[in-house]
């Protein structure tokens, strides 16, 4: 008959007969909260009811202690994660402060530069101002930069003559 059935047959009752020799050895096996627990007994040999029950108090009772630390070591890593975030992101902080100081106090040395600049061109072009109070407007108009005033005769003072 096994040579005649479909494979999933032959499968379905390997899995069936295994199942049965597991029964009849006593095999228990359990899986629950990560744990796989197997075990075999012999025929007839079954732990009485009230062993069962101090077992469980005992698992129960270390499953708290379990608890109870797990809590505390949860704890624990939350406490240290976040006072090395918080260390980081101080160091973060500070960091950027820094960088801000740097850009602003390089952004200022800029603009102290450029007023300098502006206040020479300023001052400049008084000196131009105050040497051209006396010239007529062709004398400024076709003078670069009041460099020909110390170089005109003064026969040319009065408009060219």
């Amino acid at each position: 008959m096994l040579g005649v059935a479909p494979i999933w047959a032959k499968v379905l009752g390997a899995g069936a007969a295994a199942m049965l020799v597991l029964a009849v050895m006593g095999t228990d096996i359990s899986f629950g909260h990560g744990e796989f627990h197997f075990q075999t007994r012999l025929l007839g040999s079954h732990r009485s009811v009230d062993q069962k029950n101090n077992a469980d108090t005992r698992t129960n009772t270390e499953a708290t202690m379990g608890r109870d630390e797990i809590k505390a070591f949860v704890n624990k890593q939350i406490l240290e994660s976040e006072r090395a975030q918080k260390e980081e992101m101080s160091l973060e902080l500070a960091r950027l402060e820094t960088g801000l100081k740097n850009a602003h106090s390089s952004d200022l040395a800029k603009l102290a530069l450029r007023i300098q600049e502006q206040r020479d061109q300023i001052k400049s072009l008084q000196r131009d101002i105050d040497r051209r109070e006396g010239l007529d407007l062709t004398d400024i108009l076709f003078s670069t930069n009041g460099g020909d005033r110390s170089r005109r005769s003064p026969d040319n003072a009065e408009g060219g003559q």
